[in-house]
């Protein structure tokens, strides 16, 4: 007696698809794949990189357009603004240079010494830098302005 649930291989023939019908789904290449998820990479990489250079470049400009006549005058005020020959109200102008720097780096406190009373100056505090020509004509005149404290510092560069 043959038992219905005995199959025989001949009807596993019919179960598996044809080959050729494996063969005709186009593949792509490994290469081709890599290429393209490489390209991808770059261009999100690129996209946040532009983002973000954007957005501190702005973020600097609004800052020193915002803290720059304060300080212009914190700089004119500064006791050894007479040694520079900056008491006039010509002094750091609008043609002086500005950049926004963030902390100090000539401060002496390492980033692990975040205990440090000087550490907030070092690495989080904001400065606002102004540069005019010396009278003289050989260098520069730079201010930094502490934004925080609202304290000027002169010195030559």
């Amino acid at each position: 007696m043959r038992s219905s649930l005995h199959i025989e291989p001949a009807g596993w023939t019919g179960a598996a698809p044809p080959e050729a019908a494996a063969d005709a789904v186009p593949r792509a290449e490994p290469r081709v794949l890599k290429a393209f998820v490489l390209v991808l990479a770059l261009a999100a990489t690129a996209k946040v990189g532009i983002k973000e250079y954007l957005f501190h470049a702005s973020s600097s400009e609004v800052i020193a357009a915002a803290y720059r006549d304060r300080a212009a005058d914190a700089c004119r005020q500064h006791p050894r603004a007479g040694d520079f020959g900056l008491n006039s109200a010509a002094a750091f102008t609008d043609e002086a240079l500005s950049s926004v720097i963030i902390g100090k780096p000539d401060s002496d406190v390492y980033i692990w010494q975040t205990d440090h009373p000087k550490w907030d100056a070092r690495f989080r505090n904001p400065y606002l830098q102004l540069a005019t020509a010396n009278r003289a004509g050989s260098g520069m005149i730079v201010c930094e302005y502490d934004i925080v404290n609202a304290r000027a510092n002169l010195r030559r560069r």
